[in-house]
C-alpha cells in the first residue's frame, strides 16, 4: 500500500507544495541533511497547486518555513519508536538546521494544516476539529480483550525479547515496587480511572525490561505523591491531561526517559549508550533508496522469477529422469543426450517466453512505471563515501559517536531496504 507524503517550502513569502508517493516514507532521512538539501530534494515531487489537503490526503509531512525558520513534520509514530534515539535524532536536526525552531505535529495533519495557514500566504487551509490522531487504547482493559483467548490473556506479558513495549511500575504506601509491561499507556492511566490500576495490577508481574525495547513508561508513586510519565511526541501531548486527573500527585514529564524511571524504581535497568541508540536510524539516514512501488515490484518481481527457475529446474529434473532411466535400459546414450539437449533448450525458451509477457504486461498496464527524473532519490550526498563523511561531520558537531562506534551495533532490521527482503 502507497502513501502519500507532502513537502512544503514557504519562503519570502511563497509557499510551493509537492506529494510524493512511496510505500515506506523515509521522512527522517530527508529532513536530517539541512536545509538546502531537503529543499532540493522536495521539489523532486509534484507540485500541488490549490490547498493543502484539498485534493489528498497524507501520511506525512514537513512544512518548512525559511522565512521564519521554522520546522513542522509528521511521521509515522512507530519510525522512532524508542525516546533516546528519538532525543538524540533531534539532537542531530538541531546541528544540521542550526537556528531553526522544530516542532513535532503531534495534532496530526491540522498541524500540518496550521503550519501553512499560519503564513499570510493565500493558502486555504481545512481544519477538521475532531480529528482523532493519537489511537491510543481507551483502557488495559481494551488491551487484553483485544486477545482471543485466555492462553493468550495468560501471556501478554510474554513478550518477545526484542519486542517493544511499555513500562509501568506502581508503588504501593510501602514503598515496595511492581513492575508491569502493557502494548502501551492507555488512557485511562493517563486519566487515572478508578479501576485503571487494579486491572494494571491483575496482569503477571514483570522485570525491569531493557531500554532499547521500551517506547514508553510510566510511575506512580503513592508514598511520595509522584507520578512521573515518559515516552514520544503522542504521549507527551497528554502530559497536561495526566497533570488534571492525578491532582493529588506531582506529575512530571521524565526528560530522561529510561534514567529517570530506573532512578525513581530502584533498579538501574540496561540503558542503551548512544551508539546503540543510533545504530537503529543510522542505516535508515545513510540509504538512498526510495521505497516506492517500483522498488517494491522490483523485490517481489526479483523473487518470483527465482522462485520460477527453481520450480522450471525440478521440472526439468522430472521430465528427465524416465529419459535417462531409458538410456539406462537401452543403453543409447547418444540418443538420450539429443533428447535431454531438446527438452532443457525448449523449457528455457518457454521460460523467457513466458518472463516476457509478464514483464511486458506490467510495462503496458504501467501499474507500476514511474517517470525517469534526474531529481535526487533522497536528500543530502548520494556517493556512499560523501555521505559517509557528511554524517561523521554532523555526528562530530553534535557530540555524538563516530560511524565506526555505531556501525558495531548495526542490526540487519534496521535496514530499511530489509522490508524488501
Amino acid at each position: 500500500m502507497s502513501h502519500a507524503s507532502l513537502n512544503v517550502l514557504i519562503q519570502d513569502g511563497h509557499t510551493e507544495c509537492y506529494y510524493d508517493t512511496v510505500i515506506v516514507p523515509i521522512t527522517n532521512r530527508e529532513l536530517l541533511w539541512g536545509p538546502d538539501a531537503f529543499a532540493a530534494w522536495a521539489r523532486r515531487g509534484i507540485a500541488e497547486e490549490g490547498a493543502v489537503g484539498e485534493d489528498g490526503d497524507f501520511d506525512s509531512a514537513i512544512v518548512v518555513d525559511f522565512d521564519r525558520k521554522n520546522v513542522t513534520w509528521l511521521d509515522n509514530p512507530d519510525s522512532i519508536s524508542i525516546p533516546r534515539v528519538q532525543r538524540l535524532y533531534e539532537r542531530l536536526l538541531q546541528t544540521s538546521w542550526p537556528g531553526y525552531e522544530f516542532r513535532y505535529a503531534s495534532g496530526g495533519q491540522n498541524d500540518i494544516w496550521s503550519a501553512v495557514g499560519e503564513n499570510e500566504n493565500g493558502h486555504v487551509v481545512a481544519i477538521y476539529e475532531d480529528e482523532e490522531v493519537d489511537g491510543r487504547w481507551s483502557s488495559i482493559a481494551e488491551v487484553i480483550t483485544n486477545y482471543d483467548s485466555e492462553s493468550e490473556v495468560e501471556a501478554i506479558d510474554a513478550y518477545d525479547y526484542d519486542e517493544e513495549r511499555a513500562w509501568v511500575s506502581v508503588f504501593d504506601d510501602g514503598g515496595v515496587v511492581d513492575h508491569r509491561w502493557i502494548d502501551q499507556i492507555s488512557m485511562d492511566l493517563i486519566c487515572n480511572d478508578a479501576d485503571a490500576i487494579d486491572v494494571l495490577m491483575s496482569l503477571p508481574p514483570a522485570d525491569v525490561p531493557e531500554e532499547c525495547v521500551v517506547t514508553e513508561g510510566m510511575w506512580v508513586d503513592s508514598m511520595r505523591g509522584e507520578v512521573g510519565i515518559w515516552g514520544g511526541h503522542s504521549l507527551r501531548q497528554q502530559i497536561e491531561k495526566t497533570q488534571s486527573h492525578w491532582e493529588d500527585y506531582k506529575v512530571i514529564w521524565a526528560e530522561n526517559g529510561y534514567e529517570d524511571h530506573c532512578a525513581a524504581s530502584g533498579p538501574m535497568g540496561v540503558p542503551m549508550t548512544d551508539a546503540q541508540a543510533l545504530a537503529r536510524i543510522m542505516p535508515s539516514l545513510l540509504s538512498t533508496k526510495r521505497i516506492d512501488p517500483a522498488a517494491v515490484f522490483d523485490a517481489i518481481g526479483g523473487k518470483l522469477k527465482r522462485t520460477a527457475m527453481q520450480a522450471t529446474g525440478c521440472l526439468l529434473m522430472v521430465l528427465c529422469a524416465p529419459i535417462v532411466l531409458f538410456g539406462a535400459v537401452s543403453g543409447n546414450w547418444q540418443a538420450v543426450g539429443i533428447t535431454i539437449a531438446m527438452v532443457v533448450i525448449a523449457t528455457i525458451l518457454l521460460f523467457k517466453l513466458i518472463e516476457r509477457k509478464v514483464a511486458a504486461k506490467f510495462s503496458t498496464d504501467g501499474l507500476f512505471n514511474q517517470p525517469e527524473s534526474d531529481q535526487p532519490p533522497a536528500a543530502g550526498p548520494l556517493d556512499d563515501k560523501q555521505r559517509r563523511a557528511a554524517m561523521e561531520k554532523i555526528l562530530s558537531a553534535a557530540g555524538l559517536p563516530s560511524l565506526s562506534e555505531i556501525d558495531r551495533y548495526v542490526r540487519p532490521e534496521d535496514d530499511p531496504m530489509s522490508l524488501l527482503t
